[in-house]
């Protein structure tokens, strides 16, 4: 988690002065990259998806960023205000298995809509 700390005020450096320089650099840097839903046995192979499962990280990435889940939970909610608003398209063979979502995405829209 990013806590902000007090940094003196560089308002009267000019940016490219030592002074201001030195203030930004005690900046703390935030992350760049959202945690990791599972730690990999080898850290230096960007593609290796084994290792354990963090399932804290992985519910709090359900509960705010799978669309087709928020869409299944609050769907009393946004059925009637998204109904004939929704249009996703995706091709069939995308290079991170996204087409797998949208077909979960079209069969759970498909199924609440024909009720």
């Amino acid at each position: 988690m990013f806590r902000a700390k007090r940094i003196p005020v560089v308002d009267d450096l000019p940016l490219c002065s030592p002074e201001a320089v030195e203030i930004i650099d005690q900046v703390p840097r935030r992350r760049l990259h959202p945690q990791a839903v599972w730690n990999r046995s080898n850290p230096g192979d960007l593609h290796s998806r084994c290792g354990q499962i963090d399932h804290e990280v992985a519910g709090y990435r359900r509960e705010n960023y799978d669309l087709r889940y928020i869409l299944a939970r609050d769907w009393k909610t946004l059925g009637p205000k998204l109904e004939g608003k929704i249009h996703i398209y995706c091709g069939t063979m995308d290079n991170y298995d996204l087409n797998n979502a949208v077909v979960l995405a079209q069969t759970f829209l498909d199924y609440v809509t024909t009720r």
